[in-house]
């Protein structure tokens, strides 16, 4: 092997732990947004069912007319 080609096999050695290192450092960020969208997606869902339960309720349903009436008022 040539000394060019020693090198050259060096450069690409280098290139390749590079680029093992960079797929490393993107494997984890997008474990880390993978967590931060699961946790917003259980955030939203947590949410949501509480706009059914405070819909499901019985004060909501109670009030129900008043919030008629209000709407009537502003419109």
């Amino acid at each position: 092997m040539t000394a060019a080609e020693t090198d050259e096999l060096a450069r690409l050695r280098g290139e390749l732990l590079a680029a093992r290192l960079e797929v490393r450092e993107l494997r984890a960020r997008n474990d880390e947004l993978q967590r931060r969208i699961d946790a917003e997606h259980a955030s939203a869902v947590a949410f949501a069912q509480q706009v059914v339960d405070l819909r499901d309720s019985r004060s909501w349903k109670l009030t129900a007319p008043l919030r008629v009436v209000m709407r009537r008022g502003r419109g």
